[in-house]
């Protein structure tokens, strides 16, 4: 926080500490410009100065304000912002006047303890190891909802680096006071806001000099409904630009809000008998304790929260449809013969049906083709076949799934001609098929006659299927 010292009151300043010194004959330094004003965190506090900027101050003789109030010396403290005006020889100095301006008292509305920041009043305020602390051990035991105030210096992106953070107590809430630029003054109806903060000054005591936009100004007040009510309004040199708090302050749930205070005598929100009530209508019917409602406390923001909330239509969401991925649920495929027919359809599930199936690696036995979800044909050469298969669902975003199969493709077993076989080795013997002697035998009395060398039979060579071809032809 910077302090503005007007020069007249330095040259005062410089005249008065110049005759002091020719009429006592002392030593005390002149001040100049340069030196007569130091502003920053107090370091060190004793019982007979103060430490500044490294410059251990006498202060016995010096005046001391805090935020634009008469203070005693006891009061100040270690982390304090202040502006110590009066004379400066080498590490030493002698203070005339200490004027402390904290930067803002009031609650905390967020807190994020990982990254040392929390908002309060609206306004962004970091920490860090060089922070002081009294009533808290930390940062981490800071709460929202604590009245707290903060002494710093506003940096290059509007926020207050803290010097010092103390926790109040309930007693301090109505004491409340808040230093930065004055935006968007309205002279007529005597408000302006100061970080993201309301301020009204009907009644309160003003500078002789007309308020302006980008004035800095210390405020001295009381939070009442969402509003800064002040009492005294003090020109400062303090002020920088404010930029949206970071953390973001949670904002206000009017539909909860509703709930909590409403619901019971006016139904749910979404059936509501209120529904398009304005904020100045359920104030008046608080003010004017309709149905009980005097007793309800609510802040000029959270009863606007509920009038947008009673504004709102009511609309039923359309439930999302839950889509499950897409997999290939066909287990394996059958295994196939050259020659012989072959059809084996594959399945899959989730997505959105229907499926367009395909082969990105390997290939398919020969004959066989992949057409929709069904692999079909007739296998020609024998062998084991690995690919891959694809499946892509039809909707828009194309869902896909993919999985390794292979089919098995045995040879066919040769037929054999058993009318052939026939003919070679028994048509000598037994006459032609046609007219065979041995119409019907069966394999088993073939083998036997072999076996048993009938009629000379044991020098047939024949395997038991060529024996089994020979009978099927006897049929």
């Amino acid at each position: 926080m910077k302090k503005i010292v007007s020069k007249g009151i330095v040259f005062g300043i410089m005249t008065s500490l110049f005759l002091a010194g020719c009429g006592g004959g002392g030593s005390s330094p002149v001040l100049t410009s340069a030196d007569s004003s130091k502003s920053g965190a107090v370091a060190k506090v004793s019982t007979s100065g103060v430490t500044l900027d490294n410059v251990d101050y006498s202060t016995n003789d010096a005046t001391v304000t805090i935020n634009g109030e008469p203070a005693s010396f006891s009061e100040l403290k270690t982390g304090m912002t202040v502006t110590i005006t009066g004379s400066v020889e080498g590490a030493k100095g002698k203070a005339i006047r200490i004027e402390r301006e904290g930067e803002l008292e009031g609650r905390v509305s967020a807190v994020d303890p990982a990254a040392g920041r929390f908002i309060v009043m609206g306004q962004t305020v970091v920490v860090s190891a060089a922070t002081t602390y009294d009533g808290l051990s930390g940062i981490g035991a800071l709460n929202v909802g604590a009245e707290v105030e903060v002494d710093g210096n506003t940096n290059a992106a509007g926020v207050i680096e803290a010097t010092r953070l103390e926790l109040k107590s309930a007693n301090d809430i109505n004491k409340r006071f808040i230093a930065g630029v004055i935006k968007g003054l309205d002279s007529a109806a005597r408000s302006f806001t100061i970080w993201n903060v309301t301020v009204t000054y009907g009644t309160a005591i003003v500078p002789t000099l007309p308020l302006a936009d980008g004035q800095a100004v210390l405020v001295r007040g009381a939070l009442k409904d969402g509003l800064f009510i002040a009492t005294k309004i003090m020109l400062s040199g303090s002020g920088a630009p404010h930029p949206t708090p970071n953390p973001t302050p949670t904002p206000l749930d009017g539909a909860a809000l509703y709930g909590s205070n409403c619901a019971g005598c006016h139904n749910l929100l979404a059936t509501s008998a209120k529904k398009g009530r304005s904020a100045a209508q359920i104030q008046a019917a608080i003010t004017a304790n309709r149905g009980g409602m005097g007793s309800i406390t609510l802040t000029t923001a959270e009863i606007q929260a509920i009038a947008t909330a009673l504004a709102a239509p009511v609309v039923t969401p359309t439930p999302t449809p839950v889509v499950t991925p897409v997999a290939i649920t066909t287990a394996s495929l059958a295994a196939a013969t050259t020659g012989s027919g072959y059809s084996q359809s594959l399945t899959a599930t989730g997505g959105a049906s229907p499926y367009s199936w395909s082969i990105t690696a390997g290939v398919l036995p020969p004959g066989l083709l992949l057409t929709g979800g069904t692999i079909s044909g007739t296998p020609t050469t024998a062998g084991s076949y690995s690919f891959t298969v694809q499946a892509v669902d039809s909707a828009t975003s194309k869902a896909t799934a993919s999985k390794s199969f292979s089919i098995l493709v045995s040879a066919a077993t040769p037929l054999i001609d058993g009318a052939a076989l026939y003919s070679t080795n028994c048509a000598g013997c037994h006459g032609l098929l046609a007219t065979s002697s041995k119409r019907t035998r069966s394999a088993a009395q073939i083998q036997s006659a072999i076996s048993g060398n009938r009629g000379g039979m044991g020098s047939i060579t024949l395997t038991p299927a060529e024996i089994a071809a020979i009978a099927t032809a006897l049929k």
